[in-house]
């Protein structure tokens, strides 16, 4: 009779670098589609405009936008879910990591394509609340994440790791403070707003990129003794 376990265990190992992969793929793909669909958008710009412009109701590209937000938010809701399957040794860790991780995706992906703001000057309706409210806990949830992620892979374990995520960490709370104060009224917080909220991002996919290598490079090191 075959032994289903080896199986099993191979079925989540690959599983867990597919998910990866999608991961790393989906991260790159949405950095091109800021770009593509920004020129679609006459006037836009990365440095001043957000990116919840793109899918705002005033926008040209809104659709695919939206479209394209809700798919990222599953991939990375699908993501934490192949993270905790690869780190479930570190349990109750890794399961508040890969909860930030879903939000994160619920929130700044899925929510970001549900509800779409309206831009025009002076208009504020549920839907703009709604995705501004929803953002903000994504970003909250991924600020913390590096912070989380230092208690699932210790400094014994990975020193450089434990402080490039004190350096992402770092990072990623400058960049959302200097978004933070575009409400300040201050005219150079403001006008810059896109630039502040792209570094953001960025340093959040580069942290993906590097936790979703780690799990490839852990499953294949591993083989079939897992």
């Amino acid at each position: 009779m075959t032994n289903p376990v080896p199986a099993m265990k191979m079925i989540r190992r690959y599983g867990v670098v597919m998910i990866s992969m999608l991961c790393i793929v989906a991260c790159i793909a949405d950095l091109i589609s800021l770009y593509v669909l920004g020129r679609k958008f006459p006037g836009f710009s990365q440095v001043t405009d957000t990116i919840s412009l793109l899918g705002s109701t005033e926008s040209p590209v809104s659709n695919i936008a939206s479209v394209w937000w809700i798919i990222l938010g599953i991939i990375f809701i699908v993501f934490a879910a192949g993270f905790f399957t690869e780190f479930r040794v570190k349990k109750c860790d890794a399961m508040i990591a890969g909860i930030l991780i879903a939000i994160y995706g619920t929130g700044e992906g899925m929510g970001s394509g549900l509800f779409k703001i309206t831009h025009s000057m002076g208009v504020i309706n549920a839907s703009t609340i709604i995705h501004d409210a929803i953002g903000s806990v994504g970003i909250l949830a991924i600020i913390a994440l590096p912070l989380v992620m230092m208690r699932v892979i210790t400094r014994e374990e990975n020193r450089s790791f434990y402080r490039f995520s004190a350096i992402i960490f770092i990072v990623g709370i400058v960049s959302s403070f200097f978004f933070l104060l575009r409400y300040s009224g201050d005219g150079f917080f403001n006008h810059y707003k896109g630039l502040w909220q792209r570094i953001t991002l960025v340093n959040t996919y580069v942290y993906f990129v590097v936790v979703s290598v780690m799990m490839v490079i852990r499953n294949f090191s591993r083989g079939d003794s897992r």
